[in-house]
């Protein structure tokens, strides 16, 4: 037992200490454009989605920088909120109108160097694909929740600026950094023993029932034993899925059709888990529990659903061939 909870306080920390870093980054940005309102430009890039989900002006900006630094993007949306610049609607809908952004960084930096170094620029090209579509479906399902709403997103305007406005720049710059540590001691406070419960939820076995539960199903689907190999590994690790994938494509085991079929299928499985290990304790920690709730599950539904779509689309293809 003691063993397990070093083990535990071990991987908390070390993710802790790697977290650090983009969580300050999130607050400075966001500390920045409060302050510096020219600062809001940088975001034109996501101003056709910040337009059709009708979210206020610090959406572009937001949505920009859940391109390069995810995470960052969310402590943007944790400092809004805390001067009530947006209602929690607004955080659902900022969100989930992130999802094609984050979508392309992750497929940059993860799916594309990892696929394209084993498996080829076909299957790469059709897996990032998917990966990109499930994004959008997350966005345009923000778009739709926004436009229900009818613009319940905004709280305040005139804030937006108003603070130091004739400060120095270094003086701006100053407050801002202070301002950012402050909210990084807040958050690590908060999120530290979140992430030492997952580790313990994870590291004590109890997470591996979803696998267990969900692999039989695998048999109905009328899979071939490699598939049945291939979604079981990467529904545990994309990384070992990717050198399998290599191996049964080089040997025509499967098709690339059917890798990515399995590679998708395992992400899908993977999913069921995320919301308890990941996707709710970290939004839990950053929003509260009503909000963090709403939030993590209002992600998770909407990525759970996108995979769907394309598992089914897949399934039918694979029908009708």
């Amino acid at each position: 037992m003691a063993k397990l909870l070093l083990l535990c306080i071990k991987e908390a920390s070390y993710l802790l200490f790697k977290l650090i870093p983009f969580v300050l980054i999130g607050f400075f940005i966001a500390e920045s454009a409060y302050r510096i309102p020219s600062l809001k430009k940088i975001g034109n890039l996501f101003n056709p989605i910040s337009k059709l989900a009708r979210i206020p002006e610090y959406g572009p900006l937001y949505l920009t920088t859940s391109l390069f630094n995810p995470l960052s993007a969310t402590m943007i949306l944790v400092e809004l909120r805390k001067r009530h610049l947006i209602t929690d609607n607004g955080v659902v809908v900022f969100a989930l109108s992130s999802g094609f952004p984050v979508s392309i960084h992750y497929t940059l930096i993860w799916a594309v160097p990892v696929c394209l170094s084993m498996l080829g620029i076909g299957i790469t090209a059709l897996f990032t694909s998917c990966i990109v579509i499930v994004g959008l479906f997350q966005s345009v399902t923000g778009i739709l929740y926004s436009r229900y709403l009818k613009g319940e997103l905004e709280l305040e305007k005139c804030l937006i600026g108003s603070k130091s406005p004739h400060l120095p720049l270094r003086r701006i710059l100053a407050e801002a950094i202070g301002s950012s540590i402050k909210g990084m001691i807040r958050m690590v406070s908060i999120l530290y023993p979140i992430l030492f419960v997952v580790f313990l939820l994870k590291n004590s076995g109890l997470m591996a029932g979803i696998e267990r539960v969900t692999i039989p199903v695998l048999d109905k689907l009328g899979l071939s034993s490699s598939s049945a190999e291939l979604i079981t590994v990467s529904s545990l690790n994309f990384f070992a899925a990717c050198s399998i994938a290599k191996r049964m494509f080089l040997e025509r085991m499967l098709s690339s059709f059917e890798i990515v079929l399995s590679l998708m299928l395992g992400s899908f499985i993977y999913s069921l888990g995320e919301l308890w290990h990941t996707i709710l304790p970290y939004n839990i920690a950053f929003f509260g529990v009503r909000l963090g709730i709403k939030v993590g599950l209002s992600l998770w539904l909407t990525y759970i659903a996108g995979k769907l779509v394309i598992i089914t689309i897949f399934f039918f293809c694979r029908y009708l061939s």
